[in-house]
């Protein structure tokens, strides 16, 4: 199984020379999920339920109840073809109190790592 691949920094397509660079299953499976995690609700305007609902409710009522904030996540993970198994899941919000930063780490499929920030 094989993608095309997306650079990390810049979520733009990357070429290996004059062709696209294409990924293997690890690789594949990263990109997924970040993709997903960084995927907002209603960002998507062909299907506006698409996405996780970080401004209307984990930003705004997650503090209060993570466990409805581990929940969006976790289904959300679980839902990316391709993973199997949910190991770890740890969100830590961001120490500055002006940011609204939340990075998401995850391990699936007993070792594939996976680390966004929000």
């Amino acid at each position: 199984m094989s993608d095309l691949y997306l650079d990390p920094l810049t979520h733009d397509l990357a070429l290996s020379g004059s062709d696209l660079r294409l990924t293997d299953t690890d690789e594949i499976l990263i990109q997924r999920l970040k993709i997903r995690l960084q995927f907002l609700l209603s960002e998507w305007f062909l299907n506006v339920n698409l996405g996780i609902p970080y401004t209307q409710i984990i930003f705004e009522d997650g503090a209060s109840n993570l466990d409805v904030v581990y929940f969006i996540f976790s289904t959300e993970i679980r839902a990316v073809e391709g993973v199997d198994t949910l190991d770890e899941l740890t969100l830590t919000p961001s120490s500055d109190g002006d940011l609204r930063l939340l990075n998401v780490a995850c391990t699936v499929n007993k070792n594939v790592q996976v680390e966004v920030q929000i």
